[in-house]
């Protein structure tokens, strides 16, 4: 993935560097993205040393400051197929109906029939993917930055910021 292709989702890590040799010197939680009056990719974050008390700050997807991101493990680690239940499920169910998918039915929790033929489908538009109804790291990540997009080019999602 090059730098600034992947949009940072609301939980995921910002870290920064401060210094010439690159070393990690902050970490920050997302809050969310939004848009500038620009177009510009904003990153709104907390953070809990500044120096000594927690705040919001926002900074552009593109500083130079930014290293990059993390996602929590509990979806960057989970290869989900038939059979699986629980919370990673029902987000990815979730995802797929947003992207338009998977109906409102079909958000169980359960990955079932249903849920198999809609990744399949999502995968069928991922160029030089498998559409085998398995939703690993690769599948989840495009679908993440899918997400992403929706959220930053849906009109009632915009923060204009002056």
């Amino acid at each position: 993935m090059k730098k600034n292709d992947y949009i940072p989702r609301p939980g995921d890590w910002m870290f920064f560097s401060y210094n010439a040799a690159g070393d990690t010197e902050h970490v920050a939680l997302v809050e969310y993205a939004s848009l500038d009056a620009q177009g510009k990719v904003m990153v709104h974050v907390i953070e809990g040393n500044n120096p000594s008390s927690v705040q919001r700050n926002c900074f552009s997807l593109d500083n130079s400051q930014v290293l990059g991101f993390g996602t929590p493990i509990r979806v960057a680690g989970t290869t989900m197929r038939s059979g699986n239940q629980g919370d990673a499920v029902l987000w990815l169910q979730q995802g797929l109906n947003a992207l338009g998918f998977l109906g409102d039915q079909h958000l169980t929790g359960a990955f079932n029939g249903n849920t198999k033929a809609a990744v399949s489908a999502f995968q069928a538009t991922m160029p030089g993917k498998n559409a085998n109804g398995v939703a690993d790291m690769a599948t989840q990540e495009e679908m993440s930055r899918r997400l992403a997009i929706v959220e930053l080019t849906t009109p009632e999602n915009w923060l204009v910021e002056e």
